[in-house]
């Protein structure tokens, strides 16, 4: 389910962090990502695992990632000692993470 403004269009890329008790940090990412929010996904996921790890992902409401994006995602991976959860449906907006290799980060 892609994230969508009144007339219709996917909106540009939002990151929305949250602290789920018991369970660590939630970062959601919505809309359309691209290399201009990869600093600050990159800022986001450092500051949630330093304050609350564990760190979930949840892409339910993503219209599309670029390789940009995801190759924030698997560098947070291979550097959290407890990992990187991504989860949810991607929205049927096109993804990297088959076509780089790293689809082992979606959780299942």
């Amino acid at each position: 389910m892609a994230t969508s403004d009144a007339q219709g269009g996917d909106v540009q890329g939002l990151i929305v962090t949250t602290v789920v008790p018991g369970e660590g940090a939630r970062v959601s990412l919505r809309g359309v990502l691209g290399a201009g929010q990869a600093k600050e996904l990159e800022a986001k996921l450092a500051a949630a695992y330093r304050a609350y790890p564990p760190v979930t992902v949840d892409l339910s409401r993503t219209a599309s990632l670029d390789s940009t994006i995801v190759d924030v995602l698997a560098e947070a991976s291979a550097s959290f000692p407890e990992g990187l959860r991504v989860q949810g449906p991607i929205g049927s907006g096109p993804h990297q993470f088959d076509s780089l290799q790293v689809e082992h980060l979606l959780a299942r």
